[in-house]
């Protein structure tokens, strides 16, 4: 099962279901700490393999980079991804994954600090000018 249906499943009290996505967050940091950027973290990119395990899909877009801001774009578009599919979640998703996303180490820290420079250019206008 995706994530994303995971998360929009009708079964289970919302929180249950947020809990449930925080614990994945270690499977991003992993991802991080050897410098794979993925480059498309969506929930649709997720599979639930049963309630504790997960498995990334779609590596089309990775990369290796050990760039704070390159780890940052990742997060963003995490960060949309979840706004514009789960936005009903409160407190958002993104938020409760940061929170534990930064737990781990200052590294971590340093890029959701650098996430800040990211959404203030926006994806597009990165790219675009």
């Amino acid at each position: 099962m995706h994530l994303r249906c995971a998360l929009r499943c009708p079964t289970g009290p919302m929180r249950w279901r947020a809990t449930q996505f925080v614990r994945w967050a270690p499977l991003w940091r992993q991802m991080h700490s050897t410098n794979i950027v993925h480059g498309d973290l969506t929930s649709s990119n997720v599979l639930a393999v049963s309630s504790s395990e997960l498995v990334l899909i779609d590596f089309g877009l990775v990369a290796s980079s050990s760039l704070v801001e390159d780890r940052a774009v990742d997060l963003y578009v995490l960060e949309r991804a979840l706004v514009s599919t789960h936005g009903h979640y409160e407190p958002p998703l993104f938020d409760t994954f940061a929170a534990a996303y930064a737990a781990v180490s200052a590294k971590n820290a340093e890029v959701l600090v650098h996430l800040e420079d990211v959404r203030s250019r926006g994806r597009k206008k990165l790219a675009f000018g």
